[in-house]
């Protein structure tokens, strides 16, 4: 194995940086999640972090690769855009930072609704005696164990 033997947590990075995290549960989630962080990080101007395990990172499962949209060949294309120079924006010096907090707040307000409405979200139907949350690779833990709400069951 060539990967670091103590993986850490990094939602608390997310959480302090007042960032929204994604965390894949498998191959399709992590094809399907960088594409949604790259949505959301244009939608809400903010980065996006993505959260992969050494569980997701060395399986391997079928992905579906979807539709890939193309350039017209008859459009020119779109003109370099030149990087806006922002120093009180991307420069986070405490007195940057101070002002720019009621903006970074109010973007985590606006995110926190959004993931209301995520597609990504799941309910997953069952039983009303046995609820779980579950997010990245351990989603499909309790599922295994729990194949039906009154019996903990083997595949």
């Amino acid at each position: 194995m060539h990967s670091s033997q103590n993986e850490q947590d990094n939602r608390t990075f997310a959480r302090f940086a007042r960032i929204p995290c994604l965390e894949p549960s498998d191959s399709q989630d992590a094809k399907d999640l960088t594409i949604a962080a790259f949505e959301l990080s244009e939608r809400f101007d903010t980065p996006v972090l993505l959260r992969l395990t050494t569980r997701i990172c060395h399986s391997t499962s079928a992905v579906e690769l979807g539709d890939r949209p193309l350039p017209d060949p008859d459009e020119p294309p779109a003109p370099a855009r030149k990087f806006p120079r922002n120093p009180e924006k991307y420069v986070s010096i405490p007195a940057h930072a101070r002002r720019r907090r009621p903006v970074q707040e109010q973007r985590m307000r606006d995110v926190a609704a959004a993931a209301e409405s995520f597609p990504f979200n799941r309910i997953e139907p069952g039983g009303r005696s046995l609820a779980s949350s579950r997010q990245g690779s351990p989603i499909s833990t309790p599922a295994r164990c729990f194949p039906t709400p009154r019996s903990c069951g083997s595949a």
